[in-house]
């Protein structure tokens, strides 16, 4: 049977307090190894829980963002642990709450579809929407209406949370660490699909609380939110003119949505300025390189 590696990415938490680490204790998995990926900008001691709980523990001194963190435990069991290319990650959120059914189906399709390089659970939010896995659209992404729509999906796209890749795809890539949060799945997906790897959809349901899609959002935060992921929108279309004409609709489009949403106008009114700020940025850059 082939090892799974469980990485955890805490951020400000501690293993006691995480939802995924307090279901991942309760599951019976004898290939299962956690690792526990700690961005935190505090201490929670989570070095001595991970000693006594017989976890990896890998600190990133401070939150350096997701890219970053999954480089880092990508080379760790590509250099440091004793693994092979058929062995498993699992990237896990610290608030996920994850199954032992979800173990045991994986398991299952491991061991039946050998050619798979990435397994990906059906991720429901909150609201009873469908969010992962999806069709990677050409400015926003395109939901599944129900279960059935899934294996109909061209395109396909995913988010992390839940996501099981084999390791054999991390010998030759790396996450593009200019990105720090959210569009790092999506850059996954877009350089997996150019790969012509090949996915699967496990037939188990993952139910995820996504900070975005909540009542009662705290506008001061989900300012602090919305201003890093603007910029990683940005970020990501900066390949092309094109992609970043895009990402500026995207970047606007989504302060609009959650200003309304928080009743909060300086959302809108600050991610339009850091997208605008960004798109001349891009574009200057792109100009440059073609004068070249």
């Amino acid at each position: 049977m082939k090892k799974l590696y469980a990485v955890v990415l805490l951020y400000n938490v501690s293993i006691s307090d995480s939802i995924t680490c307090k279901n991942l204790k309760k599951i019976r998995a004898e290939n299962l190894k956690i690792i526990i990926l700690d961005n935190s900008t505090k201490n929670f001691h989570n070095d001595e829980i991970c000693q006594k709980e017989g976890y990896i523990y890998i600190n990133m001194g401070g939150n350096r963002g997701i890219s970053i963190a999954y480089n880092k435990a990508i080379d760790f069991l590509l250099t440091i642990e004793n693994t092979i290319e058929e062995d498993y990650i699992i990237w896990l959120d610290d608030d996920t709450e994850i199954t032992e059914e979800y173990f045991k189906i994986l398991n299952k399709e491991i061991i039946n579809k050998v050619d798979v390089d990435i397994f990906a659970p059906i991720v429901y939010g909150q609201d009873g929407i469908i969010y992962s896995p999806n069709k990677a659209g050409f400015i926003k992404n395109k939901l599944v209406k129900n279960e059935k729509d899934i294996e109909n999906i061209t395109k396909f796209n995913a988010i992390n949370s839940c996501l099981c890749v084999k390791l054999k795809v991390y010998s030759n890539y790396k996450y593009d660490e200019i990105l720090f949060l959210d569009q790092t799945d999506q850059n996954f997906f877009d350089d997996m699909r150019l790969r012509r790897a090949k996915f699967c959809v496990l037939n188990t349901v993952i139910h995820q609380n996504f900070s975005q899609r909540g009542e009662n959002l705290n506008p001061q935060k989900m300012l602090l939110r919305y201003e890093i992921r603007v910029k990683d929108i940005m970020r990501y279309g900066r390949k092309s003119i094109l992609n970043t004409i895009k990402s500026l609709i995207k970047s606007c489009g989504l302060a609009v949505q959650m200003g309304i949403k928080c009743r909060y106008l300086r959302i809108v009114t600050r991610c339009f300025g850091i997208a605008i700020k960004m798109f001349f940025y891009n574009i200057r850059n792109l100009i440059t390189r073609r004068v070249k």
